[in-house]
């Protein structure tokens, strides 16, 4: 273990060596901040098939040399608890005690947001998860990938991409660990997880490998060699101060174990390993009864739900199709055929 955490913090000095050698002003969008300081602005994403839009931005630069660190949330602008837990970093935050660069973008789908629309934008009817790199001359969150991968993700030496149970999910907390292959940057990406403070984790090995079509944020940053994970709390669109502060602390973990803030992380001894994520999707469209909760452990087989008409008769009933963790249900009744009832966890020992 001593000897693991000794290449991994060897690791951390050569990912971030571009930034120890000087500390000056940092400009992401709009937003300019001397060493020391504090500013915010926007990211201006120009019009193209469709309209406009001004992602806010806040930029941390330290008083001291560092890695840039950069906090994205609010790509499904309906999954709260993610968002308001960035809004309590950036007032919390202070550049004084800060070693490096840290950006944070709190709300990236701000149509969602402002429409109280789950899962998509609704400007272009795309998620905003799912199209990175960008396209410059694409619709609209193709064109806000494009402009994230250029001025946040290719600057950065580090990210987290922040989710959370949507307005129909019941979720119950968990990280995901995105292998790349790459033996070094894999180490890296494990204790950033652990140093977040989540005690269930995805092991991802199958994202895509191909930076121009790496679709997802975190693995946008990973093909282009830059450690990164994806981190989830929250349920059912609510705001839970638990939850918040869940992701509001392992924030300021990972940060010590980067060394851009005094102290030690708290890193997770025993966490839950997933290794397969099964989801359970509904063949019927009517009302949705949940049987288990967020959490639940099942065994292969177990009743997890059904589904009803209109007017209370049977016509679905989802069951388990594995043994593991429901890491989410769906969380309202309202259910179309092909949507999620459930994602389950396969629990494995050996990630």
């Amino acid at each position: 273990m001593k000897l693991r955490m000794l290449l991994c913090l060897l690791s951390l000095s050569i990912f971030s060596s571009a930034r120890m050698l000087a500390q000056s002003s940092f400009t992401v969008g709009t937003a300019t901040a001397a060493p020391g300081q504090k500013a915010t602005g926007v990211l201006e994403v120009p019009a193209g098939s469709d309209a406009a839009t001004a992602i806010p931005v806040a930029v941390f630069q330290g008083s001291r040399p560092g890695p840039v660190l950069a906090l994205v949330s609010g790509s499904h602008g309906t999954e709260y608890a993610s968002i308001i837990a960035l809004e309590k970093v950036i007032q919390t935050l202070d550049p004084a005690q800060l070693a490096g660069t840290v950006i944070i973008l709190p709300l990236v789908n701000i149509p969602s947001f402002e429409q109280k629309v789950p899962h998509l934008n609704p400007v272009d009817g795309k998620s905003m998860n799912r199209f990175y790199p960008g396209k410059q001359d694409g619709t609209q969150t193709e064109r806000v990938s494009y402009v994230i991968t250029k001025q946040v993700v290719e600057r950065c030496d580090y990210l987290v991409d922040y989710h959370g149970g949507d307005l129909d999910e019941n979720l119950r907390p968990y990280a995901y660990w995105p292998k790349s292959g790459n033996a070094r940057q894999d180490a890296i990406t494990r204790d950033m997880v652990l140093a977040f403070g989540l005690d269930h984790v995805i092991v991802w090995n199958d994202r895509p490998k191909d930076p121009n079509a790496s679709r997802y944020l975190d693995n946008t940053a990973n093909t282009r060699g830059k450690p990164a994970i994806a981190v989830e709390a929250g349920y059912s669109g609510t705001v839970q101060t638990d939850d918040v502060a869940m992701l509001a602390n392992g924030t300021f973990s990972l940060m010590r174990y980067l060394k851009m803030l005094p102290g030690a992380p708290a890193m997770v001894e025993h966490p839950v390993w997933f290794s397969k994520v099964d989801t359970v999707a509904s063949d019927q469209t009517g009302i949705f009864y949940p049987l288990v909760q967020r959490g639940t452990y099942v065994e292969p087989g177990m009743k997890i739900g059904y589904v009803t008409d209109y007017l209370g008769k049977t016509i679905y009933e989802a069951h388990a199709p594995v043994a593991g963790v429901v890491l989410y249900i769906c969380g309202v009744p309202s259910m179309k055929k092909g949507d999620t009832v459930a994602n389950i966890g396969e629990i494995t020992t050996t990630p």
